[in-house]
Order: C-alpha cells, then sequence, then structure tokens
C-alpha cells in the first residue's frame, strides 16, 4: 500500500518550477512557429520571396475566410437570448432552473460577455485556441467622489459608514438676494422660503469596495501553458496563464511580499513570440530603450497562476489548488484552495483527445501561397503585356529617353526606326480558371462558401433551387458545428463556474428582467451543476426551420382553443404564449413584454373560473325566461331548422347532407327538449294563477259575507237570506 503522508509545501514548491518551465518550453516548441505563421497570414503576409520590380501582391485566402466564418458564429450565438440553458434535475429544481438559466446569460453579457466571446472566437480561428477565465475581482481600491445637496441627517449617515471616509464638509450658501425679474412681493416670499429651507452640505468623500464583482476575460494563446500529456485543461498535471503584471496589481490580487524585487520580469507576448505579436498589433510592442517608472507600485515582474491538484492536507483525495509564482524562476508566492479551475479553451475544431485544436488558418496558409503565385504571374503578365519593352541601339538612342516612362514623352534618336518594341503576349487568362479552382479547394477544406455568405452572387447563377438549398445547408452545417465546439469547450464551463462565483461571493437577493418584468431571484436556490444544454448550433434547426414550426404549432393552438375552448387537454393560454415568446425571439426581440402579456397559469385558472361563472349566470337567466319568451325564442330555432334544411337541399354530396341531417337531429332533440321545459314552465305558471284566482274570490267573497251580516244585525231580513245562500254557494234568491 502507498504511502498516505500528505507531501510537503517545499516539496511542492520545487516540483512546480519544474513542472511549469517544461510545461511552457513545450507550448513555446510545438505551437510558437505555428502561432507567428498564421498571425502574419490573417494579417496579409506570404512566405514567398518579394522580386524587385516584380508584384508583391497577396491572395488574402486566410483573413477572407475568417472574416466571413466570425459573423455566422456570433450571429448563431446572439440569435437567443439564452445559448446555455439550463435543465431540471429534480422537482424541486424545475421551479427555479429557468430563473437560473436567465441570470447566468444576463450576467455574461452584462459584464462585457460579447467583447470575450468575440476576441477568444477569433484567436481560436486563427491560433487554434482562445483561452477565457472568469474570476472573482475584489478590487480594493477606493474611488473618491462627491456628494452634493445633503441634509445634515445625510451627512452623519455617510459618516456612520464602514466603507465611506469623509474628507470635507462644506455648507452650501443659498442667495440671499431676490430675483431683479420677480416683484417685490415674490421676493419677499423667496427670502421667507429661504429662512425656512434646511441647510444642505456637499461632501468630499472615499468609497472603499470591500466586495467585488465577477471578471470576464479573454487573453492571448502565448500566454497560456500546460502539461504536454495532457487530453484537456481539467486532465493536465500543470496549467496556467504567464502574465506581466505590476507590483500595484499583484496587490489588488491579494498577494504579499517583502520583496518585489526580487522576481524577475519578462513579458510572454514579447519574449519568445515577439514575431506573433508583431503581425497581430502590426507593430513591435518590444521597446529597448523603455525605461521603467520610479514608484515602486509601477514596477514589472513575471506573475504564473498554476492550476494543479494536490493533497495538502492529508485527507486521502486531490483537491484543487492555485499557486501564484513569480519571476523566470517561478519562485513560490502564495497559494489557495479553490473550488474549480478558471481557464478554459474555446476551441472550433477539436481534435480528439487533446487539449489543442486546429485552426482555419492550419487549412488555408498553404493555399494562400499558391493563390499568391498564381495572383502575382497574372498581375506581372498584364503588366508586361500594357507596357511592352523596347529595344534600341544605344549609338542612335539616348536611353535615358527611354526610361522614362512619361505618356507622350519624346525619344531622341537619329534615326526614327531604330527604336523596336518587344510585344508579349497576355496569357494571364488562362491561369485565372485555375486562380478560382484554388479559391473553390480552400473553401471546400474549410467548410464554408461564398455561395453561403453571401460574397460571391454569381455563384448562385444558373443553379436550381434545391442545389442552393444543399449549398447553403452544407456551409451552414460546418458553421453550426463550430458553435456547438465553442459552446460546449468555452461557453457551458464558463457559465458554471460564473455562477458558483455568484453563489459564493455576490449578495443572495439579485434582479433579473425576464418577459418584460424585473423580478427579484435568491442565489441560494440555485445549483451551477444542473445539466446544460446548448441552445445554438449543431443539434438545434435554423431560424428558418425553427419559425414555420412553430407557425404551424400557433396556428393548432388556435384552431384547438377556438373548436373545444380552453377546456380542452391539449393546449391552454399560457402554453399558446409560449409559442408567441418563441416567435418573437427568434426574429430578434428578446423584450416580448413591449408587445405581449405573460399569460401564467395563475392568470388561466383566474380566466377560466370567470367564463364558467359567466357561462352560470347565462344559464340561469336562460331558466327564469317567461312563456312568451321562451314561444319567440322556439320559433327562432324553428326558424334556424327550416333555413339549415334548405341549405341542406342546396348542397351537394351525400356525406355532407348526412353531416347535416345529424346536427340538424341533434338541434331538433335540444329544441324538442326546450320546448317540453318550457310547456312545463308555462303550465306550471298557469296552476299558479288560477289559484292566486281562487284565493282573491274568496278573500273578496268573505268581505262581502262580513258586510252583511252586519247589514242582518240592522234588521234585513231579505239580505240575511242572500247571506245564507252565498254561504252556500247558491246564487239564486231565497223566495218570501
Amino acid at each position: 500500500m502507498p504511502d498516505m503522508t500528505p507531501i510537503k509545501l517545499a516539496t511542492v514548491k520545487l516540483e512546480l518550477a519544474y513542472s511549469v518551465e517544461e510545461a511552457t518550453q513545450f507550448m513555446w516548441a510545438e505551437f510558437e512557429g505555428d502561432w507567428e505563421t498564421a498571425e502574419r497570414y490573417y494579417a496579409g503576409g506570404t512566405d514567398l520571396p518579394s522580386v524587385e520590380g516584380r508584384s508583391n501582391a497577396v491572395k488574402t485566402e486566410t483573413r477572407d475566410l475568417i472574416r466571413s466564418i466570425v459573423p455566422s458564429i456570433m450571429r448563431v450565438l446572439y440569435q437567443s437570448r439564452k445559448p446555455v440553458e439550463f435543465q431540471p434535475g429534480s422537482i424541486a429544481s424545475a421551479a427555479f432552473v429557468e430563473q437560473q438559466s436567465v441570470f447566468i446569460n444576463q450576467l455574461f453579457k452584462r459584464y462585457g460577455g460579447y467583447s470575450v466571446l468575440s476576441d477568444a472566437v477569433l484567436h481560436s480561428l486563427v491560433c487554434k485556441a482562445g483561452p477565457v477565465k472568469v474570476f472573482w475581482e475584489e478590487n480594493p481600491r477606493p474611488e473618491p467622489y462627491t456628494a452634493t445637496g445633503l441634509t445634515i441627517y445625510e451627512v452623519d449617515d455617510l459618516k456612520m459608514s464602514d466603507d465611506i471616509e469623509v474628507l470635507e464638509v462644506t455648507k452650501r450658501p443659498y442667495p440671499k438676494e431676490g430675483n431683479e425679474a420677480a416683484t417685490d412681493a415674490e421676493n419677499i416670499q423667496y427670502l421667507k422660503s429661504v429662512e425656512e429651507m434646511p441647510d444642505l452640505y456637499d461632501v468630499k468623500c472615499v468609497k472603499y469596495h470591500y466586495n467585488g464583482k465577477i471578471r470576464f476575460e479573454a487573453f492571448p494563446i502565448y500566454e497560456f501553458f500546460c502539461s504536454r500529456s495532457a487530453t484537456s485543461t481539467t486532465e493536465a498535471f500543470v496549467h496556467g496563464h504567464r502574465r506581466q503584471v505590476t507590483v500595484a496589481e499583484a496587490i489588488e490580487l491579494g498577494l504579499e511580499s517583502s520583496n518585489w524585487g526580487q522576481y524577475s520580469d519578462n513579458d510572454p507576448e514579447t519574449d519568445r513570440n515577439s514575431g506573433s505579436s508583431t503581425a497581430r498589433r502590426g507593430y513591435s510592442a518590444y521597446d529597448a530603450e523603455d525605461t521603467e517608472s520610479e514608484d515602486p507600485l509601477k514596477q514589472t515582474f513575471l506573475l504564473t497562476e498554476c492550476y494543479c491538484e494536490y493533497d495538502l492536507k492529508g485527507v486521502g483525495y486531490l483537491q484543487k489548488y492555485c499557486f501564484w509564482l513569480g519571476g523566470e524562476s517561478y519562485t513560490y508566492i502564495d497559494h489557495e484552495e479553490i473550488d474549480d479551475y478558471c481557464i478554459d479553451l474555446v476551441i472550433p475544431d477539436r481534435v480528439p483527445f487533446t487539449f489543442m485544436g486546429r485552426s482555419i488558418a492550419d487549412i488555408t496558409v498553404p493555399m494562400q501561397d499558391d493563390s499568391t503565385s498564381i495572383f502575382r504571374a497574372v498581375i506581372d503578365n498584364a503588366h508586361i503585356a500594357n507596357n511592352p519593352r523596347l529595344s534600341a541601339d544605344p549609338t542612335m538612342v539616348d536611353f535615358s529617353d527611354l526610361m522614362n516612362n512619361a505618356i507622350g514623352a519624346p525619344i531622341k534618336a537619329r534615326n526614327g526606326s531604330v527604336v523596336n518594341q518587344v510585344d508579349i503576349p497576355f496569357t494571364g487568362g488562362s491561369l485565372l480558371p485555375f486562380l478560382e479552382y484554388l479559391e473553390k479547394d480552400a473553401e471546400e477544406r474549410v467548410g464554408v462558401t461564398k455561395a453561403a455568405t453571401g460574397l460571391d452572387p454569381s455563384a448562385l447563377q444558373s443553379t436550381d433551387k434545391e442545389a442552393v438549398r444543399n449549398t447553403i445547408q452544407m456551409s451552414q452545417g460546418q458553421i453550426e458545428l463550430m458553435v456547438r465546439n465553442i459552446v460546449e469547450t468555452g461557453l457551458i464551463p464558463l457559465f458554471r463556474k460564473a455562477l458558483r462565483l455568484s453563489i459564493s461571493h455576490m449578495d443572495r437577493a439579485q434582479i433579473i428582467k425576464h418577459k418584460g418584468k424585473v423580478i427579484p431571484v435568491d442565489l441560494l436556490t440555485f445549483d451551477p451543476d444542473l445539466v446544460a444544454e446548448p441552445k445554438v448550433g449543431l443539434g438545434n434547426a435554423d431560424a428558418e426551420q425553427k419559425a414555420m414550426t412553430l407557425q404551424f404549432i400557433m396556428g393548432k393552438q388556435e384552431q384547438i382553443l377556438q373548436t373545444m375552448g380552453m377546456n380542452n387537454p391539449f393546449t391552454s393560454l399560457s402554453l399558446l404564449y409560449n409559442t408567441i415568446e418563441d416567435l418573437v425571439e427568434l426574429g430578434g426581440v428578446h423584450d416580448v413584454g413591449r408587445y405581449f402579456t405573460e399569460v401564467t397559469k395563475d392568470v388561466e385558472e383566474e380566466l377560466r373560473a370567470k367564463q364558467d361563472a359567466e357561462a352560470k349566470a347565462a344559464a340561469e337567466a336562460e331558466q327564469k325566461l317567461d312563456p312568451q319568451e321562451a314561444f319567440i325564442k322556439v320559433e327562432q330555432l324553428k326558424a334556424q331548422i327550416r333555413e339549415k334544411e334548405l341549405q341542406i337541399k342546396a348542397a351537394d354530396g351525400q356525406e355532407r347532407h348526412q353531416l347535416e341531417r345529424e346536427k340538424l337531429a341533434l338541434e331538433g332533440r335540444k329544441l324538442a327538449i326546450d320546448a317540453e321545459r318550457f310547456a312545463s314552465d308555462a303550465d306550471l305558471k298557469r296552476d299558479e294563477l288560477v289559484q292566486e284566482r281562487k284565493i282573491e274570490v274568496a278573500k273578496l267573497g268573505k268581505e262581502y259575507l262580513d258586510d252583511l251580516i252586519a247589514k242582518e244585525q240592522e234588521g234585513n231580513n231579505d239580505d240575511t237570506d242572500n247571506i245564507t245562500r252565498i254561504g252556500t254557494g247558491s246564487t239564486t234568491p231565497r223566495p218570501k
């Protein structure tokens, strides 16, 4: 069993110094020549020798193809507001996963993500890979500023703040005299208001930023190093970033040293990669006469960030560390345990089982020399054909006149026939097809043609529609493959690390703009280890196909909602809103809230409940119809049925007749049921009226009976007899 004693820090220091030096030598020996050649050819250079008096033109195949690819890649990456989207891993994560995706994409764009991504993509197309890094920048440098118009209470709050130092407080004077253009009464009122105003102060102070921000950064591949045996940066024994920094920058990183002068100075860009740097910049960055500043904080030295794994604590497994090393001897300065490495490589054209990819320059550099050679031959032949050489007897002609190329310049000669013209025919036309072949061959090797990028409209002439579509799709497939590789190698790991840094360092409560609304989010609910999927590149349909599919889906959703209503098992208003949102974003408009109000499940339930209540109220109102209104409605239904019968008789086709008859039968049955219900309601209403009439008659009879009894008491016998008969129900008067 191997010894599990933890490694000592002194041993790690010696081991890292050797490993970093070996990795740096490996990178310089293997790739520096390719980088310099690629940068020079991208800048319009060539290795072909120049001949005095001949054309020095260069056919810039490398630059032209790369410049045609970069806009397509960036357009695909930025056609969606979420090029990377996290997927829920459980029911609990499904509640916040969409907010997590929106937050990290907006964070990347907020802190200069476009510039970082654009630089990394262009650098990778030229130099095989584009390094990017994300880290938390503390930024402790104080910031002086002035606050004006503060009350005495606000000044006291500033003085009590932990991160603000008040330097000077000045009372702001009010003008004591009035305005000449105002009346005396207005001036008096103004002076009274001035006396009632509180005193205001101007404060000069210094703010200390104890908290920092997330920093995205792209840097040249010449400053990156990695172990020779590595298949990826995460599997490398060591990898990191070497760069020239000032002492002030090192202090801002939190590094401490008793003697900063002990670390030697070296700039990786101008030391061994001066040719690449000069070609990229267009000028040399090295100045032999450059003098260093006398300010100790401006002294420069070589700082190396080395990322590796060790078990320094003896816990039984490897932990990730960042070691800061100074100078060309890689002297130890400090180290820190980290959660994850901060450097990733953007690689559009991946090479399996290695950390470095291929560039477009690797493919086009040999073709550029061939095209340049043919291009120069055509130009030289055209010049010679248009400017023929002259032959003459030196004893008969003044040769200084022959050397004068001015149009119409005279030639002094003793005999006019002694000057002869040597005609050379123009044969460059026969080379033009071969030059076009070389250009086409370079395009086919890269996989991106001018026909697809729109650079050469004549390339699509006399071509049928299917051939044009195939040509464009082949080029788009190459672009989409590059985009997918860029997202997988660069964006997804970058977003994971940025999200982890946000959770560790940023305030818990953050806000995002989503669907036209500003929404608060809680960073502690996010999970950076969720599965992240690219929403652009290979594996996703192009914009036109997505638009056609979404329009088909929206048409079906509208049809189902119109025919089956909201209570259907297929779709809903919230799903229809999602389709509209995707269509609008596909057209480049990311703020959907400016045009449509978001329909959520809660809004949908409220609308459904409202419609159900309205339907119930309408049904109750229909049941309260009186017989006359019911009779009118029945007649209207009959008229509608007769009209439909006439339409059916006028229509052709047995199936349509049968369908209409079935519909008519259903409506007839419904009409019969409504008629029965209305007839029953009418009978009930009639019985109620009869009963009410009987009650009224009984009431009138009782009143009349009471009157007759009163008269009987007064001695009216005839009326008494009538009373008796009325009480028995007889209307015939009793005979006397």
